[in-house]
């Protein structure tokens, strides 16, 4: 096993391992399964914030090399306005780069929240882009410690990509029995796909042992009747939350600490990581000082999984965006 291999697994171990004690002692010390659920929307929707806002933060400088191009694109086809943006200094620029993704961010939420009224299970997908993002992840993490801890771009073989799509169709299936039970025709869609794609890794010849074994464990979860989630009781829907996304977050930050650790790390990375990860866990202390309306509705959001996962999935197209495509093999 390669350093880069043996040090990708120590990761994923890590990372389980502690996924597993958390979810262990909740469900030992809390017998409430509401409470539960409250604590654990709570200690992953807080860190995740943090991991959404680090994310952009420190990928900064690769956003503004990434916004050359549309900018000289804007200045050659927008006229006086064009004129203006190539006249302005780069932080006028930078900032009205910014002012727009905001204003769009904003409206684009402000969409979401309108057909979540009508249609209170519409952010359910969004938890299969999210559980991708995860598994994607993890599998790049060998290529990760290879080059210098930076994630590698995104393959352009779609082979490469059947663990991961498999992963989050399997579990959104989970998903979609435990908060909506009647929707078992959906469920048994999303079981048949993963299936499929278990099915192909275990065909392929050229797929490597790893990868069979993978297609051995999506044919198995997706052989598991949809009534048993259902019926049985142990399994929660915040629990398939907490698990897929504090998974991504432990192995991301471990991969992050290790990162501050080298001689080339950014200065102050180590602080800077802490006072991110603490800001949001300070702005939700301070709403129970607002009135308590404005508080109470503020933290109802804030640890909805539906309001999480809409910004969770900005930040997989901001980092899929950033990495970009590997370039095409020669034939």
């Amino acid at each position: 096993m390669t350093g880069a291999k043996a040090l990708a697994w120590r990761n994923r171990i890590l990372s389980l391992g502690i996924v597993g004690l958390y979810i262990g002692l909740v469900h030992v010390l809390i017998d409430d399964p509401l409470l539960r659920a409250r604590i654990n929307y709570g200690v992953v929707i807080t860190l995740g914030y943090g991991h959404l806002v680090g994310a952009a933060y420190f990928a900064r400088k690769r956003l503004l090399k990434k916004l050359v191009r549309p900018t000289r694109y804007l200045v050659a086809h927008t006229g006086r306005a064009g004129v203006r943006l190539a006249r302005s200094s780069k932080t006028t620029q930078h900032f009205a780069w910014f002012l727009f993704f905001t204003v769009a961010s904003g409206l684009v939420y402000a969409g979401y929240s309108a057909l979540l009224t009508r249609s209170p299970g519409f952010w359910l997908p969004l938890l299969a882009i999210s559980i991708w993002h995860t598994v994607e992840n993890s599998q790049g993490l060998e290529a990760a410690y290879r080059s210098q801890l930076q994630m590698p771009a995104l393959t352009r073989d779609p082979k490469s990509h059947l663990i991961a799509l498999g992963g989050s169709i399997c579990l959104l299936g989970w998903a979609i029995i435990l908060v909506q039970p009647k929707f078992e025709t959906a469920t048994l869609a999303m079981q048949i796909l993963t299936l499929s794609c278990g099915a192909f890794l275990l065909i392929d010849r050229q797929e490597r042992p790893a990868a069979k074994w993978a297609g051995l464990a999506l044919i198995a979860a997706g052989s598991l009747p949809p009534q048993w989630f259902f019926t049985s009781g142990r399994v929660e829907f915040s629990d398939l939350f907490t698990v897929s996304i504090l998974y991504h977050l432990i192995s991301w930050g471990t991969l992050s600490v290790e990162k501050s650790r080298r001689s080339d790390a950014p200065i102050h990375m180590k602080r800077d990581m802490a006072v991110i990860h603490l800001l949001p866990l300070g702005i939700l202390l301070s709403t129970y000082a607002w009135p308590a309306s404005w508080g109470s509705s503020l933290r109802a959001d804030f640890f909805a999984p539906a309001t999480y996962l809409f910004w969770s999935v900005v930040h997989v197209l901001q980092t899929a965006w950033l990495r970009g495509r590997s370039e095409p093999k020669p034939h």
